[in-house]
């Protein structure tokens, strides 16, 4: 979560994880996993994650 923090800690300089829920964060990595959302870079670190552990990224973040 700290990776994610560095880039969508609500700067206003890449969009905010804040006042996402976890289905919808898990929504959104699995669509950069799957190429169905293209972005620079998003795609490329979600193929790293399997779906468990994006599901409990997107639980702690969701929840935060």
């Amino acid at each position: 979560s700290n990776a994610c923090a560095g880039c969508h800690g609500g700067d206003g300089a890449i969009p905010s994880l804040d006042g996402l829920s976890s289905a919808e964060i898990a929504e959104l990595m699995r669509s950069f996993k799957n190429d169905s959302v293209l972005v620079t870079v998003m795609n490329r670190i979600a193929k790293g994650y399997t779906d468990k552990e994006i599901d409990a990224i997107a639980n702690y973040l969701g929840g935060q």
